[in-house]
């Protein structure tokens, strides 16, 4: 049941929101395809929304999204910012903050466009100061000055936005213990949107992550260290819509199946599977490469393991129909990410590496690690591939020089490339959670009898399957 309404709570009563406004950004500037990008978000966000034990409704109006409150369930204040774990207004807040697409949270009580309009669109102003001063005296706060924003959004609206604000602030003046105007640093800012089906009254707008809705973007593979830069270089193309999978080589196997709950990659990804929603772990040994190279010296040998692991990630993209690879690469920051080395490192591949950190110093890396929370996991002691396999690099090499040494030391590249994805752990995640750990064997087993299955009864499509399939083979 709705509650809209302009005064349903008793007067001694706080004004709950009966509902939460989603603004959009860049998404609505899609064009004809505006519809796909919004749907998908509605899709992602009501799934996040479960996942947290809510299940209000969440419905497309115009340019942005409304999260419907029932009154039984009503229990924030317009005030209530993510983090407020104690409410099921603060939980939605929270769990809406981390998806991507999304660029903001206001809690709002909407007043149905008939109780304030006329039926030739005269706005009765009675309507909208009743609920406005009920809500700026629950928030005020002595000394602070205010400032009463208006979007008119429904230009049918008689008067402009700049008119209305001048009377409702007027009104907050001579009605609530508010005595000042700030129209530049107002302490506190009214926000009132006056759309074709209602107004929305609200003080605070929380930011969200931006960017576009997952799976709005194709899908990519990226390569985790257990650094600080690869999770933040993954977060950015989650945030940019990519359906992010992830590939890790790793010196300790036994550890990760005994405990995979305790590892420290699996906890990484766990926390960015908040934001990519669905997403899968494959835990690579990197024993094969070291047998292959066992007992040579080469000086390379950084470099040669840096175009191992990013064939391998290849290879799994192939397979599961992703697009392009990430990494965290930024430019100089290391010998191994010199502009020649990159290069190189790039021409070993037919698909793109994508880079969104090449740019970046390591302050505005740390910065964004700190703040989507993998800070304190990356800084964490681990046993790092790279280090144990060569502690210097060269600062400067050709894709000609590295392919030399590849057809030198390993001439047989590709079954060294086979064995190592089979000896992988896949671990599968949830918006947070570990769905299943299953061994890569195991798993490709899986899929051919899922596809043997698939044929038999005349399948046309096997580009998409459950979540125990390999990856890139999810349900849309």
């Amino acid at each position: 049941m709705s509650n809209d309404t302009t005064c349903t709570n008793r007067p001694d009563s706080v004004v709950r929101p009966n509902c939460v406004v989603i603004s959009l950004g860049e998404m609505t500037l899609k064009g004809r395809n505006y519809n796909r990008f919004r749907n998908r978000l509605v899709k992602n966000a009501s799934a996040v929304l479960r996942a947290h034990g809510i299940s209000w409704r969440l419905k497309p109006i115009y340019n942005r999204l409304v999260v419907e409150i029932p009154e039984s369930e009503a229990d924030g204040t317009l005030d209530a910012a993510p983090g407020e774990e104690k409410t099921r207004l603060g939980r939605c807040l929270t769990a809406l903050a981390r998806v991507p697409g999304i660029v903001g949270t206001s809690p709002r009580l909407r007043i149905r466009q008939h109780q304030f309009l006329t039926s030739d669109k005269q706005i009765r102003y009675e309507l909208l100061e009743e609920p406005l001063i009920r809500i700026a005296q629950e928030v005020h706060e002595p000394g602070l000055e205010f400032v009463v924003r208006v979007n008119r959004a429904d230009r049918w609206i008689k008067g402009t936005s700049q008119q209305i604000e001048r009377r409702l602030g007027r009104t907050v003046i001579e009605r609530t213990g508010w005595e000042k105007v700030n129209l530049k640093k107002p302490g506190r800012t009214f926000y009132v949107d006056l759309h074709t089906e209602g107004a929305y009254i609200g003080v605070r707008k929380n930011p969200g992550i931006g960017g576009l809705p997952v799976g709005t973007s194709g899908h990519v593979m990226s390569l985790l260290s257990g650094g600080i830069d690869s999770p933040v270089a993954s977060f950015l193309m989650i945030k940019r819509g990519c359906r992010t999978d992830f590939v890790h080589f790793t010196a300790d196997p036994v550890n990760l199946r005994m405990q995979p709950e305790e590892n420290k990659i699996v906890r990484m990804v766990r926390q960015l599977s908040e934001y990519a929603g669905e997403a899968s772990l494959w835990v690579i040994p990197e024993t094969q490469f070291d047998l292959a190279l066992l007992g040579s010296d080469t000086p390379y040998k950084l470099l040669l393991f840096r175009r191992f692991m990013t064939r391998c990630a290849e290879r799994l993209a192939q397979r599961g129909g992703g697009a392009a690879l990430v990494v965290g690469d930024s430019l100089g920051q290391v010998a191994s990410q010199t502009l020649e080395n990159v290069i190189s490192n790039s021409s070993a591949l037919d698909i793109p590496i994508l880079r969104p950190l090449i740019g970046y110093d390591k302050d505005e890396i740390v910065h964004t690690a700190r703040r989507i929370g993998t800070y304190d996991l990356s800084i964490e002691a681990y046993k790092d591939c790279c280090a144990m396999i060569a502690r210097k690099a060269r600062t400067r090499s050709t894709h000609a020089q590295l392919q030399e040494l590849e057809d030198e030391l390993l001439p047989n590249y590709e079954e060294v490339i086979a064995r190592s994805i089979a000896d992988a752990t896949v671990v599968d995640f949830e918006l947070g959670k570990i769905k299943q750990v299953t061994d890569a064997s195991a798993r490709n087993r899986d899929a051919e009898d899922e596809e043997a299955s698939e044929d038999g009864e005349g399948a046309a499509d096997t580009t998409v399957a459950t979540p125990h399939a390999p990856i890139g083979r999810r349900t849309q």
